[in-house]
């Protein structure tokens, strides 16, 4: 979107189900001279501990480095795009409490190697205070809790009354 019409993307992770049917995705075939692969490096993410930065900072620094760009951040979310097949299933909540209805998914996890993915107990606390509050505001099923160390992780799904 920084550079319309001058790349054609495609990506080659652990997890290809995630770029399923993006329109801004396109299957290149390597191997043809005609593709150039660069494998991405972060290594911003190295002083995330230690200055404000995410993962899509590093990731955007990288290729504006490797490729003399100047890409700008937009929007901080996900961009999952799914089939009309499943845009036509039941969502997980109707499978749970058998109300098709608007839901919300919290999702208070992370990962322990940085700071930046998971926050500390006061964190976790304060996911367990929303949850809370929004269960007195609206019927709220919480659902999957885990514990890994000495912290608990969970889910929790509301839906609107």
């Amino acid at each position: 979107m920084c550079y319309p019409g001058q790349f054609v993307t495609d990506v080659r992770t652990a997890c290809p189900e995630l770029w399923e049917n993006n329109p801004w995705i396109t299957p290149l075939e390597t191997g043809t001279g005609e593709v150039e692969v660069i494998d991405c490096d972060v290594p911003l993410i190295n002083r995330c501990n230690e200055a404000p930065y995410h993962y899509l900072h590093a990731f955007v620094e990288f290729l504006n480095d490797r490729l003399g760009l100047q890409i700008k951040p937009t929007l901080y979310k996900g961009d999952i795009h799914l089939s009309d097949r499943e845009k036509s299933w039941y969502s997980q909540v109707r499978e749970l409490v058998g109300i098709d209805s608007p839901f919300w998914i919290l999702a208070a996890g992370g990962k322990f190697d940085v700071t930046v993915k998971c926050g500390a107990p006061s964190v976790t606390r304060r996911w367990s205070t929303i949850s809370a509050t929004a269960g007195s505001l609206s019927r709220w099923e919480r659902r999957g809790i885990g514990i890994l160390g000495s912290r608990e992780w969970w889910i929790s799904a509301g839906r609107r009354a």
